[in-house]
């Protein structure tokens, strides 16, 4: 969990560097580095435009980032979720592993939890479902992906109710 919230605190000045005002919440504090999540203050700051990143996962156990990610997207009404990965979307295998797989540019939830593409975990995809929130799934540390799905560019995969 320390390790998401570096990651977090990195992507935060990446961010912020680009001109981009963020914040970074965990589920528990870490001094200077990351503000103690707070669902009435976080809902304000980012209605008011401001780009939050979740690390840390929740504070609970059996809970995976990608639930974290999930339960904050929920709790604070967004719109999309951005999933970073180590592929350009997603596939019908890992394409570095089976040269057969096939990528996907959007598909349901539905679609995504039937045929278990292991985007996220199964409770994650299935609250995200249930609360309308689009998931938009890009590489990570390819030049720009992440400004270019924040940005709403038809990049990745999208999810989709």
């Amino acid at each position: 969990m320390i390790a998401s919230a570096l990651n977090a605190v990195l992507l935060t000045q990446a961010l912020e560097k680009e001109g981009i005002e963020a914040s970074v919440m965990g589920a528990f504090p870490m001094h200077s580095l990351v503000e103690n999540y707070d669902i009435d203050v976080d809902a304000e700051t980012y209605n008011d435009g401001k780009v939050l990143v979740f690390g840390g996962g929740t504070g609970m156990p059996y809970h995976t980032t990608d639930m974290a990610a999930a339960q904050r997207a929920c709790e604070l009404q967004a719109d999309l979720v951005i999933k970073c990965t180590n592929t350009d979307g997603v596939y019908s295998a890992d394409p570095k592993v089976d040269s057969t797989a096939v990528k996907y540019k959007q598909l349901t939830y539905n679609e995504t939890i039937e045929k278990r593409l292991n985007v996220m975990d199964m409770p994650a995809l299935a609250m995200l479902r249930e609360n309308d929130i689009l998931t938009r799934v890009t590489q990570f540390g390819a030049q720009g992906n992440l400004l270019k799905a924040a940005n709403g560019e038809d990049i990745g995969t999208l999810i989709t109710v």
